[in-house]
């Protein structure tokens, strides 16, 4: 549970990557999906994006930071 922020990221990271590759594809009209696959897509890629903006500014460990810590970063 440590690294609980980066390993997360990298998974959102990698859905918002190849879920918006595909959703693009679509809409440039290269391939053709599915609704409800691509409602499944935009649904995912939704989801990583906002877990991603979650997970900034916490802990590795997926804690909020204290206001210590918060201004011993500011001052670097």
């Amino acid at each position: 549970m440590n690294n609980l922020k980066d390993k997360l990221s990298n998974i959102c990271a990698w859905i918002t990557g190849i879920g918006g590759v595909i959703l693009g594809a679509q809409i440039a009209g290269q391939i053709t999906l599915p609704t409800w696959l691509t409602s499944i897509l935009g649904t995912l890629v939704g989801i990583a994006v906002i877990s991603t903006q979650i997970l900034t500014g916490k802990n590795p460990d997926g804690t909020t930071k204290t206001p210590e810590q918060i201004a011993e970063q500011l001052k670097k």
